[in-house]
């Protein structure tokens, strides 16, 4: 599967994408286009490309075939990439960005909801970037790893950069990509750790009171590195011979060392209190650094893991956890577990969450913001604009013939074949068998 069809898997399966897309109305404007992608018959590539995705979009929610994937929906990419002068690429965030850049162009609103506003406020260099995506270290904790791109570690002064400016309201259906440089070196166990990110440290209006955070963490690590110092000083050998010397003194009574063994446990108590002081003190100083940042005032803005993009065979697979309906966690909250879909093509198989956190080869995850349920959607709710739903009627029209056909067919077949079955007798075949009625 390609970076692109999982992106736009992804992309229709987030509610709040979903409706922007449907929202955008080019096809209804335009009218229906056709099956396949003609560059010469182009207004623009980008609402092109936006009206094949409009397209794919009311399939994947309306259409009796599989549609699992849209071939038209890549062609008009390729296409617009070509007219562009962009090179063509299989990397997930060059795929990422450019079709981000693409939709964007008709769809404004889309750029707000997936591109991060990056602020450097360093002495040497001010300014800000717009990024579809932050790349992050694939060894490394998810926390660590951002804190090292937004310049809280290690152990700085002062924190170079934040996302998201003082004033930004963070509205629901925020999308936060994070890529991986290098996706064979990745620890599952560090990758998907965080079904949740807190990103409050991070965010422009915490900046003053996350800088003075850093600075007291830096306080402390300076404090620990002064700590471990000092024990390093005594050793486990030292308190041995101490120890051995006065149990010998203890069994030589007529040697009438009282006194010298006396001083000797003194000796031996003090260094052993000293280093169990030593010890304590830098368990505190580590949790210390280690949950400075794990305060109420800094839990506000979650981020839950949505979607997991892995490199599996040389192929882009995507992993999207399911949102429920709001029926369900009305009615039932308790029995409504976390599930996951794996997309690889044709081959759509359901997960549990425990599967996500044994992932290998991970290339990207999104996070999400504010999303908590799906609306249902059928012939009847208004998500789907009429303009779609009339074109994937027509459709599904033409789907029930072919599949009259192909039954009227090979059931002439199968009884041509079995002469023992009196003709007309009644065949049910399984739509999941039709392998020639299936979209690619």
């Amino acid at each position: 599967m390609s970076p692109l069809r999982c992106i736009t898997q992804a992309l229709y399966h987030f509610p709040p994408v979903r409706q922007v897309i449907f929202e955008a109305g080019l096809f209804d404007s335009w009218g229906a286009v056709s099956d396949q992608y003609d560059p010469a018959l182009d207004k623009t590539s980008a609402c092109s490309l936006l009206m094949e995705v409009e397209k794919l979009f009311s399939g994947l929610a309306l259409s009796k075939r599989s549609f699992k994937s849209s071939l038209c929906v890549e062609k008009a990419f390729i296409a617009y990439r070509r007219l562009m002068n962009l090179e063509l690429s299989k990397d997930i965030s060059d795929t990422w960005a450019y079709f981000l850049h693409a939709l964007g162009a008709e769809v404004h609103s889309l750029r707000r909801m997936t591109h991060i506003q990056v602020h450097q406020d360093e002495p040497t260099q001010t300014g800000e970037s717009l990024t579809p995506c932050i790349n992050v270290h694939p060894e490394l904790d998810l926390y660590t790893s951002l804190d090292k791109v937004l310049g809280l570690s290690p152990n700085p002064s002062v924190v170079r950069a934040y996302i998201f400016s003082r004033d930004e309201m963070i509205n629901s259906g925020r999308i936060m990509s994070l890529n991986f440089r290098s996706p064979a070196e990745n620890q599952s166990e560090c990758v998907t750790a965080h079904t949740r990110l807190f990103i409050d440290r991070y965010l422009g209006r915490n900046f003053d009171f996350v800088s003075g955070l850093v600075r007291q963490r830096v306080s402390y690590a300076l404090e620990l590195e002064s700590c471990r110092h000092q024990l390093d000083k005594y050793s486990q050998n030292e308190l041995d011979i101490i120890k051995i010397t006065v149990e010998f003194l203890k069994s030589q009574s007529d040697l009438g060392s009282e006194e010298l063994i006396a001083n000797m446990e003194g000796i031996h108590e003090s260094i052993l209190q000293t280093v169990l002081k030593l010890q304590s003190k830098i368990k505190v100083l580590e949790n210390n650094i280690a949950n400075v940042f794990n305060i109420p005032e800094l839990q506000r803005v979650p981020f839950d893991i949505y979607a997991i993009f892995v490199l599996d065979n040389s192929k882009t697979v995507v992993y999207i956890r399911r949102f429920l309906t709001k029926t369900c966690l009305e009615t039932n909250p308790d029995s409504c577990n976390t599930t996951w879909t794996r997309f690889a093509d044709a081959d759509t198989t359901l997960v549990s969450n425990e599967h996500i956190h044994t992932l290998k080869n991970i290339t990207a995850i999104w996070y999400t913001y504010g999303v908590a349920y799906t609306d249902d959607i059928n012939e009847t709710s208004s998500v789907v604009p009429e303009s779609l739903k009339s074109f994937v009627q027509i459709d599904n029209n033409a789907f029930d013939v072919e599949l009259q056909e192909w039954t009227r067919s090979h059931e002439t077949s199968f009884v041509s074949l079995n002469p023992t079955i009196r003709t007309g007798r009644e065949s049910n075949p399984k739509l999941a068998d039709i392998s020639t009625l299936m979209d690619e």
